[in-house]
């Protein structure tokens, strides 16, 4: 739960705070709850969210979970250790070499229309 939160929360290699409350959150309303949402809900969890948080549903849910605070304690712990991790040589090295391929397709399809005339 903790890992999945923290990938969807990931915006090109930041972690974005607003979303990962939101999915760490809402996957604690659908682990730990009974609650059925329509698959067109969960397509939106933002809303969803919302919608749970400004009924005050999501404040129950919460606290009625004994555990909530540990596990909201192993996020921080995971969040610290991956982007420690990012920013290591490894992680950059692991980076790069994930996004090689797409940046080589993209010079060469810049290359197909060069003109070595134009820059003489």
């Amino acid at each position: 739960m903790v890992q999945i939160a923290l990938q969807n929360a990931r915006e090109n290699g930041v972690i974005n705070d607003v979303k990962l409350e939101v999915y760490f959150n809402m996957y604690i309303v659908f682990l730990y709850t009974d609650l059925v949402f329509t698959d067109e809900e969960k397509q939106d969890l933002e809303q969803l969210y919302d919608e749970l948080q400004s009924s005050g549903i999501l404040t129950r849910i919460i606290g009625a979970i004994d555990e909530y605070d540990t596990l909201f304690e192993y996020l921080e712990i995971m969040r610290d250790t991956q982007d420690k991790y990012e920013t290591s040589a490894a992680g950059l090295i692991k980076q790069l070499t994930q996004d090689l391929p797409q940046t080589a397709a993209i010079a060469a399809e810049q290359l197909k229309d060069f003109n070595p005339e134009k820059f003489q």
